[in-house]
């Protein structure tokens, strides 16, 4: 998925999607905030671990579409420490 970037907003769109169905959900959309740290995230575990990170999101979440905030810490966490050059 680090070569596939582009690829990113429509596998997020699809897996909530298919979250929304499977458990009878609301079908929330993935807003851009969320859109922004799911392209920007280095996804060492590739497409399994952005399908993990939206079914969460999509379970977890009260809006009417998924946040940033809506995602795993762990993400938003290597996000933080990628900017600021941690590790």
């Amino acid at each position: 998925m680090r070569e596939r970037r582009e690829d990113i907003p429509i596998l997020a769109d699809t897996f909530a999607r298919q979250t929304a169905e499977r458990y009878h959900l609301p079908d929330r959309g993935v807003g851009q905030s969320a859109l922004r740290r799911l392209v920007e995230y280095r996804w060492p575990g590739n497409v399994r671990e952005l399908r993990n990170a939206i079914e969460r999101a999509a379970i977890l979440a009260e809006g009417k579409e998924l946040t940033a905030e809506d995602l795993p810490k762990s993400s938003r966490r290597a996000l933080r420490n990628r900017r600021t050059g941690r590790r």
